[in-house]
C-alpha cells in the first residue's frame, strides 16, 4: 500500500521543493484504502469499526465527533466542586469488580489518588473490556460531573477516562473530541486511529474548490478542516465546535453542498439534452369533459400548478416535477387532470403508490370518472392473480390500457408500458432513487435499461 507524502521536501541545497497536489484519481484511490491498513488497526479493531459502517480511510476521516469536552484545565482532587464537570489526573488504587446477580451486571469501583486527596470512581454497568483494561497503579486522566457519595466523599459516576503512559503527549491539556463508537472500542483507540489516518493519508485530501471561493466565503481547505475537527487547537472556540458552527464545520458543509449542487446541475443539464415526449394540445378534450363531471371548480392554486405541468409536458424535454401540498389540497386531482391531457394525446399514464391500500384507493376514486370518459384502466399489485396479471400486462404492452395504478409490482421484471407518457409517484419519499427511475424506464420494457428514445414526463 503506497502512502503519499505531500509535505515539502528539501533538496541537497536545502531549498524547499513544493509538492504537487494529488490528482483526483490518486486521492480517491488512497481514501478508499481499507481501514485495516491504518497503523495500529488490526483485524479485530477493523471488524469493530466496520460494524458501524467505517470501512475505508475516508469513512474514518469523515466520522466526526458529535461533541467536544474542555479538558484544557486539570484540577487537583482537593479542588473538586460538586455539580461541576472537571478533569483530574491521578493513580488508580483499590480497584474492585463485583457482579450483581439481581441486576445482571458488573459494578466496578476504584479510588483515584493524587498528591492532594482521594476520589471514588464507579461504573455501574462495567463492560468486560473496561474491567480487563484497568489495573491498580495505572495513571489515568478522568473527566466527569463531580458528585458527593458515601461518607461525603467526592466521586465520579461513569467517568470518561484515558490511560496515561509514560511520556504520552496526551497528558497535555486539550479539547477532547467525543465520537459515536462501536461497542468494545474505546474512545482513545478511535481518537488514535483518526489521528493516525490524518498523519498517513491527510496528504491525499486536496481541496478541489477554487481558491477564490474559499477566500470569499472565509473557508479552509478540507485537510485543515478535518484536522481541526479531529485534533482541535487549544485556542479553538469550544462553543462553536459543539454547535457545529465552527469554520471547520462550515467548510465541510459548504464542500458537501457545493458538490451536491454541482451534481444536480450536471444531472439537470444532461436531462435537458434528452428528448421528452411532446404533449400537444388536446384532441378530444378529455380534461374539458372531466371538468363538467366535477361537482366543484378547481381552486386557483390547482389551476396554476396544472398550467405549469401542462407547459412542461408541451416542451421538448422530460419533466421532473414535485407537487407538494397539505392533505386535501387537491394533489390527486391535479395529477389526474395531467394524466387526462397525456391520454388525450394517445399516451398511457402510470401511477405508483407505496402500499396496496393507497393504490386501491386511487383506483376506486378515479375508476368512475375513467369509465364515464371511456378510458381503459387497470390495477396492478402483488395481490393481482397470476392469470389476471398476465392478461393485464399483455394489454398494457399493446397500449390498450390507458391508465394503470399499481405498487412496486409495476417495476418488476416483465412489465412494459411502451406508450407511457406520464408517470406519477405518490409519496415519492417512500421509494428509493432506483425505484423511481425504474418507473420512468417502463417505456423501454426493462426497469434497468436507460430509455433510448423520448422519455416520459414524471
Amino acid at each position: 500500500m503506497t502512502v503519499m507524502n505531500l509535505t515539502p521536501q528539501r533538496s541537497a541545497g536545502n531549498a524547499v521543493q513544493p509538492q504537487r497536489s494529488p490528482s483526483v484519481r490518486e486521492s480517491l484511490r488512497a481514501l478508499q484504502t481499507a481501514i485495516r491498513f491504518v497503523k495500529g488497526i488490526g483485524p479485530k479493531r477493523a471488524a469493530q469499526l466496520e460494524s458501524c459502517g467505517i470501512l475505508t480511510i475516508e469513512d474514518l476521516l469523515y466520522h466526526l465527533p458529535f461533541r467536544y469536552e474542555d479538558r484544557r484545565r486539570v484540577s487537583k482532587l482537593t479542588d473538586a466542586v460538586p455539580g461541576q464537570e472537571q478533569s483530574f489526573i491521578g493513580e488508580l488504587t483499590a480497584l474492585k469488580s463485583k457482579f450483581n446477580p439481581r441486576m445482571r451486571r458488573n459494578i466496578l469501583t476504584a479510588e483515584l489518588r493524587d498528591d492532594t486527596a482521594l476520589m471514588e470512581l464507579i461504573w455501574y454497568r462495567a463492560p468486560s473490556y473496561l474491567i480487563k483494561g484497568l489495573a491498580q497503579g495505572q495513571k489515568v486522566w478522568v473527566h466527569g460531573k463531580v458528585e458527593i457519595g458515601a461518607a461525603h466523599r467526592s466521586r465520579l459516576v461513569h467517568p470518561e477516562f484515558e490511560i496515561i503512559e509514560g511520556g504520552d503527549e496526551q497528558q497535555r491539556p486539550r479539547i477532547l473530541p467525543i465520537y459515536v463508537r462501536p461497542g468494545g472500542l474505546s474512545l482513545s483507540i478511535l481518537r488514535k486511529a483518526s489521528s493516525q489516518a490524518l498523519a498517513e493519508y491527510g496528504g491525499t485530501l486536496a481541496s478541489r474548490l477554487p481558491p477564490e471561493i474559499l477566500r470569499r466565503r472565509g473557508l479552509m481547505d478540507i485537510r485543515q478542516a478535518l484536522t481541526e475537527l479531529h485534533e482541535p487547537a487549544l485556542d479553538c472556540d469550544l462553543a462553536a465546535l459543539n454547535d457545529f458552527s465552527s469554520a471547520a464545520h462550515r467548510s465541510l458543509i459548504f464542500d458537501e453542498l457545493f458538490y451536491l449542487q454541482l451534481g444536480l446541475g450536471l444531472r439537470k443539464t444532461a436531462r435537458n439534452r434528452c428528448a421528452g415526449i411532446t404533449c400537444d394540445r388536446p384532441r378530444n378534450t378529455l380534461p374539458t369533459r372531466m371538468r363538467r363531471l366535477l361537482p366543484f371548480k378547481l381552486t386557483g392554486a390547482q389551476e396554476r400548478v396544472l398550467s405549469e405541468i401542462e407547459n412542461d409536458m408541451e416542451s421538448a424535454h422530460p419533466m421532473q416535477r414535485l407537487v407538494q401540498g397539505d392533505v386535501g389540497s387537491g394533489k390527486t386531482m391535479v395529477a389526474w387532470m395531467a394524466s387526462l391531457r397525456m391520454i388525450d394525446n394517445g399516451y398511457q399514464s402510470v401511477w405508483m403508490a407505496p402500499t396496496e391500500m393507497l393504490a386501491e384507493q386511487h383506483y376506486r376514486n378515479l375508476r368512475g370518472f375513467a369509465e364515464a370518459l371511456g378510458i381503459q384502466t387497470a390495477l396492478l399489485t402483488a395481490s393481482t392473480p397470476a392469470r389476471e396479471k398476465k392478461l393485464l400486462l399483455d394489454r398494457a404492452g399493446r397500449g390498450e390500457i390507458h391508465f394503470i395504478v399499481g405498487t412496486h409490482a409495476l417495476i418488476q421484471e416483465g412489465v412494459r408500458v411502451p406508450r407511457m407518457g406520464l408517470g406519477v409517484i405518490d409519496e415519492q419519499h417512500r421509494f428509493g432513487v432506483m425505484q423511481r427511475l425504474s418507473l420512468q424506464r417502463l417505456i423501454g420494457g426493462d426497469g434497468l435499461a436507460p430509455v433510448a428514445g423520448p422519455q416520459p414526463h414524471m
